[in-house]
């Protein structure tokens, strides 16, 4: 059991040096890369999943949020801190 974790965060961590991501204000980044990723699906289910931004019912962007599409996590934007 402890060898199969230690494996996991083994392959977590060479995945994090291969990708060079990097985490900060709650979001996932990839060096020379556009975009935010999140971080609750990269760190549950090792996805790399773009973080999309939110709008409001009149079709007007939100820009002080960005949302998970798959697991549906709403993180604040974080070039709006």
């Amino acid at each position: 059991m402890k060898d199969k974790k230690l494996e996991e965060l083994q392959n977590k961590l060479q995945q994090y040096i291969e990708l060079n991501i990097s985490y900060e204000n709650e979001v996932c980044t990839i060096k020379n890369e556009k975009g935010y990723y999140c971080s609750c699906c990269f760190d549950y289910a090792d996805k790399l999943v773009h973080l999309h931004r939110v709008y409001d019912y009149d079709g007007n962007i939100d820009d002080k949020f960005l949302i998970c599409p798959k697991c549906k996590t709403k993180i604040l934007n974080p070039e709006n801190k």
